[in-house]
């Protein structure tokens, strides 16, 4: 033993003079081939750069680890390159540095590559964690492939090197498309505004390092703009991007890939044409001629689809879904899944529930809440298209409570009208006239919004009008959708050339009510709240109760307790006043829901009080109760019963939990919070007021760095959903949306399961409250 003691110490010092004499050697080698014979110049650049660690050579390191990653990417080998860098960066980190100039450009690449590399596994979490770790490593920080921090600013940017100023453009760019993947669009647009207009035509005449990011920082500003629904500018973006681009050294891939984004957004706009179809053909053939494995194909095939070829869509979209697979891209994967999905819906397909379930299921394994608007609304189309109206329903508000979570406004008067279908069609005509209420008011509240969203709108509440038999308002909307549409392209107005029938009856509008069923008997969420309070401090809960039909329900909440009042729509309780018993009429649209808030003011020497909320429907006996009880007690800890029947293994579904935080005196922003499952379960935090995306849990556990998950702020530095405090109440509330996952329902079989709701305060986590489902 002694003896292979002696052995391993020796050999030690002979391998790292064998390295000193060697991996510069290789290096060269490695470059003098890489143009000519790639993978064998990878080979060389490895070896070199697993002797210049040995060495602790960290210039040398760094310099054949990139050249290495580099041969990947251009191979397109994404997610393997990310997982080589994060060795790389891992490996490279104890050695001796000093962190100036180069040595911190090439370390940032190298976060780069992994960024890019969990982007495309479908990690967009910990992608945009390695974002800022880049940030923090051009700020002169020293990190492993672990680390975070802070987003790069303007103004750091601006103040950089010009040879360093390409990557922080970079840095800025990859910040706002992964601000975007988690919903935060508008705020991705307000980062990509203020570098433009920073940039204006001054990085025409920059390095071509800075000219290539800051061109990729503009096209990708101009694709925001279209999800937007800013069409109009989002073109013109791009074509002046894409002249200015012509007379500078942009790869001619790039401007490719350009061209094939304008023809797109044309066909959308001006319309769908075969010629438009045939240029983004002669770009995608040219593309795969340049290395490009995709080429234009899920453009080309989505352009198909708008022509309703499917066959030659969905060949396509397959073609790229099998391609990314292979090379593990399955964040693209997961777009020629959906895309496929779509094609095969609107070609007429049925029994494809279950692939709905596992495209979002897969969606949100990623991390990625951008696309679940839209595939609910895809999922309600379909479920619409097959006469489900009440389950199509369920899927359009969703979709319209999560684009207004998002702020995305101009995508509002297109959900509106697919939810009053939806209502329509299931017979429910004063919800469908609410929903006109709605698209009315949007146009009142948007008079800067672009012609073509008004002319949607107005249009809208024509076709609604004339479908419930008002002619006289239908004339009107739709005079006001043609003074919209004055100056669009015929695509735009195609549908006003159609007169709208202006002699459909109110009988024949209300026919398609569906036959009456008895109305089930409905439970209020959760069955049993217990609440803490600090003594003399108010507390405050929520309450829901949901329709499952397909009828429009009438009933009542009825609420009873001390001091029972009804003000502004909430329910005041008063601790020190004789109980009273308060109705409260509400109206539940087809699958959707209606919550109740409370409100109990405190007395003094009254410790605990209780209140009973249950649902009435009209005509029917009251419901179970549900039991509130208040508790004032500086060691309290909260608690929630919810009901196990309420859960169910559909990704689409989920049940909302409420809970009321006492800010304490010194938290001027907000508090860090988190629930923590005993079994796997999807939990997505929002504040409840603004419906503002907080964090998301993929797996319930309380940790917000894994795959699936992600967290929006964290003023502490703490990875965790952050409450902010409110200006005006000591009290906030948080939403919880929780999610069923597949082995729930057996796991509560067993047990209940226990949610434990944890805050930061003091540098620790401590326990406020304990919901249980059962």
């Amino acid at each position: 033993m002694k003896n292979q003691i002696i052995i391993l110490l020796v050999c030690f010092p002979l391998a790292a003079l064998f390295a000193d004499t060697s991996y510069i050697k290789e290096f060269e080698a490695a470059e003098a081939i890489q143009k000519s014979d790639p993978d064998l110049a990878y080979d060389g650049f490895m070896r070199s750069y697993e002797l210049a660690v040995i060495a602790a050579d960290s210039n040398y390191a760094i310099s054949a680890g990139l050249k290495a990653c580099f041969i990947q990417h251009e191979k397109q080998l994404t997610a393997a390159t990310g997982k080589l860098a994060r060795q790389m960066i891992d490996e490279i980190h104890p050695l001796p540095t000093k962190m100036l100039g180069n040595d911190i450009f090439r370390r940032a690449q190298l976060f780069g590559f992994l960024q890019s590399g969990l982007l495309d596994e479908g990690k967009i979490g910990l992608s945009w964690q390695a974002n800022r770790a880049a940030a923090e490593t051009m700020r002169g920080k020293n990190l492993t492939s672990s680390a975070g921090g802070k987003p790069i600013s303007l103004d750091e940017v601006i103040q950089m090197k010009p040879n360093m100023r390409g990557m922080g453009w970079r840095l800025i760019e990859k910040e706002a498309s992964l601000l975007d993947l988690a919903g935060q669009t508008n705020k991705a647009r307000m980062l990509l505004d203020d570098a433009a207009s920073y940039l204006g035509d001054n990085w025409l005449e920059a390095s071509s390092n800075e000219q290539f990011y800051a061109f990729k920082l503009l096209s990708s500003r101009a694709s925001i703009l279209d999800f937007l629904g800013y069409k109009q500018e989002a073109i013109k973006a791009q074509q002046e991007l894409e002249a200015a681009a012509k007379n500078i050294g942009i790869s001619e891939r790039s401007l490719l890939i350009l061209q094939v984004n304008i023809l797109r957004n044309l066909s959308q706009w001006e319309g769908p044409s075969e010629d438009l179809v045939r240029q983004v053909r002669e770009i995608d053939t040219r593309l795969k001629a340049l290395g490009v494995k995709f080429g234009a194909g899920k453009v080309l095939a989505n352009m198909e689809l708008d022509l309703r070829n499917f066959d030659d869509a969905r060949k396509e979209l397959s073609k790229n879904s099998r391609e990314s697979a292979k090379l593990g891209h399955l964040f693209a994967t997961l777009y020629a899944d959906r895309d496929a999905l779509i094609a095969d819906s609107k070609n007429g397909k049925d029994d494809l529930d279950a692939e709905y379930a596992r495209v979002l299921s897969n969606m949100r394994s990623q991390g990625n809440k951008r696309g679940e608007p839209t595939l609910y609304r895809e999922y309600g189309s379909y479920l619409q298209d097959r006469n489900r109206p009440a389950e199509a329903n369920a899927m359009f508000t969703e979709a319209l409570r999560l684009t207004r979570s998002f702020g995305w406004t101009l995508h509002e008067p297109g959900l509106l009208c697919l939810v009053f279908d939806a209502r329509f069609q299931a017979g429910d005509t004063s919800g469908a006239l609410n929903v006109i209420a709605e698209i009315e008011s949007w146009i009142q509240a948007n008079p800067e919004a672009p012609a073509a969203r008004k002319a949607l709108a107005a249009g809208a509440c024509a076709k609604a009008y004339a479908q419930l038999g008002n002619r006289d308002m239908a004339k009107a909307a739709l005079a006001l959708a043609r003074k919209f549409s004055t100056g669009l392209p015929d695509y735009q107005k195609g549908w006003l050339d159609e007169e709208v029938d202006f002699a459909v009856s109110q009988a024949n509008a209300t026919s398609n009510a569906t036959a009456e069923k008895p109305i089930p008997i409905l439970k209020v969420q959760p069955l049993e709240v217990l609440s803490m309070a600090t003594p003399s401090d108010a507390a405050r809960t929520r309450f829901s109760v949901f329709n499952p039909t397909n009828t429009r329900i009438n009933g009542e909440w009825v609420v009873s307790g001390n001091g029972a009042a009804l003000v502004n729509q909430e329910i005041l309780f008063d601790v020190g006043k004789p109980s009273a018993t308060v109705s409260v009429p509400q109206t539940l649209g087809v699958g959707s829901s209606g919550r109740l808030s409370a409100y109990i003011r405190a007395a003094k020497e009254i410790t605990q009080s209780e209140i009973k909320v249950a649902w009435k429907n009209h005509g029917q006996t009251t419901g179970p109760a549900s039991t509130w009880s208040i508790r004032w007690d500086d060691a309290a800890i909260r608690s929630v019963v919810l009901d196990a029947s309420s859960i169910e293994s559909n990704p689409f579904r989920y049940f909302p939990l409420f809970h009321e935080i006492s800010m304490p005196l010194g938290e001027e922003l907000g508090l860090p919070i988190r629930l923590r499952s005993t079994v796997p379960l999807r939990l997505e935090y929002y504040e409840a007021r603004s419906q503002r995306l907080l964090a998301i849990d993929a797996n319930g556990n309380g940790d917000f760095t894994e795959s699936g998950d992600l967290y929006m702020d964290s003023q502490s530095g703490v990875a965790a959903p952050f409450v902010p405090a409110s200006e005006t109440e000591r009290q906030v509330t948080l939403e919880v949306h929780l999610f069923a996952s597949q082995n729930v329902t057996s796991a509560l079989n067993k047990d209940p399961m226990i949610l434990e709701v944890e805050v930061f305060r003091n540098g620790a986590w401590t326990k406020q409250a304990e919901d249980i489902v059962k």
